[in-house]
């Protein structure tokens, strides 16, 4: 046999092996975002203003701030600027108003009377994290389209 013929044969084969390789990381890209994007307890019923004492705060590697109380620990359910001045801002404090979530996390946070963020600005931080998760899906997608046309072309030539 010729160089030529078992060439196109070893690309033939690898774009075939390639195909599947492709189809189950794609599949499982977006069950993973679908995963995240549905897996929220954030919307619904949100609690009344409730004050809780505040043993300590922490912020984790990515970013998220959560306050500690009683061995509970409640994470601010959306990172937005309001929290994040705030947090930088404030040093010490030792009593806050929460509204909560369903999955018992911080919706709205207010600190001396003054409301430091609501669940309007939870709700728009919800929205912009659930849409740009639906972006990520529809690139996911596009790329996987591109790259199976891709394959399909280089194995019938």
């Amino acid at each position: 046999m010729s160089r030529y013929v078992l060439s196109k044969k070893a690309t033939k084969k690898t774009s075939n092996s390639l195909k599947p390789l492709f189809s189950f990381v794609f599949i499982g890209l977006i069950l993973l975002l679908m995963f995240i994007r549905a897996g929220s307890e954030d919307f619904g019923e949100y609690s009344d203003w409730q004050t809780i004492v505040v043993n300590g705060k922490s912020r984790s590697p990515q970013g998220s701030f959560s306050i500690e109380t009683a061995g509970t620990e409640y994470p601010i359910a959306l990172p937005n600027s309001n929290a994040r001045t705030f947090w930088y801002q404030v040093d010490y404090f030792d009593e806050v108003q929460v509204r909560l979530t369903e999955g018992r996390r911080i919706a709205a946070l207010r600190f001396r009377e003054e409301e430091i963020y609501g669940i309007d600005e939870f709700e728009e931080a919800a929205e912009r994290t659930y849409s740009t998760l639906t972006d990520k899906m529809i690139q996911i997608s596009v790329i996987y389209s591109i790259i199976m046309i891709f394959l399909i072309v280089k194995e019938r030539s």
